[in-house]
């Protein structure tokens, strides 16, 4: 097993800026980074944004998850990756509660998960592919720590921000972190003033610019449709 030192350079003022704003407002202005669709979230109402503890396991071997369970840090995040197994879960009810008693925020599987009553019942917020009886054992064979990593699709690096909610997940870098924030946050401000003009009668077309994208024709055409 191969065990990693890790350290986190996003601020926690920029992590907790996160914490105030939606994931889909941040997927507005990211072109990598986002987790494929089937890594969902097994409790409803959450928003979690930390650094990404990653872990790479194999097969149904998971000395590296317990391993590592134990030495992560409040408030990071767990990001596993399953080398493409999707049978064995490698985390139940016994990991997701060493992980929150050190303080973790969440975890993330590129594979499924089990216990999904003890889970729900702790709020851990665990993101995984689906459920699965089957579980991994104490193995010791193969494992990596803190190493770069591959989880729904994207690249993992440890360190990089983990930022998702019901919706899914965003994997950020460091460096693309704090103008993300920013951005995300003018949007966010935004959005209030469309929903008041929405509110008043105006068209979301209008309000977005998209009328402005359309040829003579067609707005003759749209015209007409409003008139109907």
């Amino acid at each position: 097993m191969l065990v990693r030192s890790r350290v986190s350079t996003i601020p926690r003022d920029v992590i907790e800026g996160f914490l105030r704003i939606s994931p889909a407002t941040v997927g507005h202005f990211v072109n990598s980074g986002y987790m494929n669709t089937r890594i969902k979230p097994l409790l409803g109402d959450i928003r979690v944004a930390g650094p990404a503890f990653t872990v790479k396991i194999a097969a149904n071997d998971s000395a590296a998850v317990h391993v590592a369970a134990s030495l992560i840090e409040p408030g990071d995040i767990m990001v596993i990756d399953r080398s493409g197994d999707e049978t064995y879960a490698c985390v139940g009810g016994t990991v997701a509660l060493a992980a929150k008693a050190r303080g973790a925020q969440a975890i993330v599987i590129d594979g499924p998960a089990t216990d999904v009553q003890e889970i729900r019942s702790m709020g851990l917020p665990v993101f995984c592919t689906g459920l699965s009886p089957v579980t991994t054992r104490v193995l010791g064979l193969y494992g990596e720590i803190n190493c770069t990593i591959h989880c729904g699709g994207s690249v993992v690096e440890p360190g990089d921000l983990m930022f998702g909610d019901d919706n899914g997940m965003l994997v950020i870098k460091p460096t693309e972190a704090e103008e993300l924030l920013r951005i995300a946050t003018e949007r966010e401000s935004g959005q209030q003033n469309t929903i008041s003009r929405l509110m008043r009668g105006e068209l979301l077309a209008d309000i977005s610019g998209a009328n402005a994208l359309l040829d003579a024709d067609v707005l003759s055409t749209i015209q007409k449709m409003k008139g109907k």
